[in-house]
């Protein structure tokens, strides 16, 4: 592939490594119906996200890192299969935004300060299912 990159023109490949994970802690609850047959969840928290790129343009390598304050709400529905154990789907929403950044490029780091336009928003929402065993 061809491109531009700094101003130079290149032949190689692209390629890119995204994660991003949260650390929180969460408070949780549940309200059950009537029969106790089932329950809805909800919970909130505050934690912190971190943002990791690892980038590879043709013989350049680019590594970001940064971190940021984030808050999750997620809701969900659980249902009882037995007494213990119940089947539960939900989603979560995280929500963050990255304003600046550590980057290597080739060996050498700078810190990179975003103007407000220029934030990154980490946030996104996963949908999640599973199985809870209860005590």
């Amino acid at each position: 592939m061809y491109f531009s990159y700094n101003n130079q023109n290149y032949f190689g490949t692209v390629s890119d490594d995204i994660s991003i994970n949260t650390i929180a802690v969460t408070f949780s609850g549940r309200i059950y119906n009537r029969q106790k047959t089932g329950y809805f969840t909800f919970d909130g928290g505050l934690g912190l996200m971190t943002y990791k790129d690892d980038t590879k343009i043709a013989t350049n390598k680019v590594n970001v890192k940064g971190n940021t304050l984030g808050f999750n709400i997620s809701a969900g529905v659980g249902v009882n299969i037995t007494r213990n154990l119940c089947l539960v789907i939900g989603f979560n929403f995280i929500n963050g935004t990255l304003s600046q950044y550590d980057e290597t490029e080739n060996g050498v780091k700078k810190r990179v300060t975003l103007n407000e336009s220029e934030y990154q928003s980490l946030s996104h929402i996963d949908i999640f299912e599973g199985i809870v065993f209860t005590f």
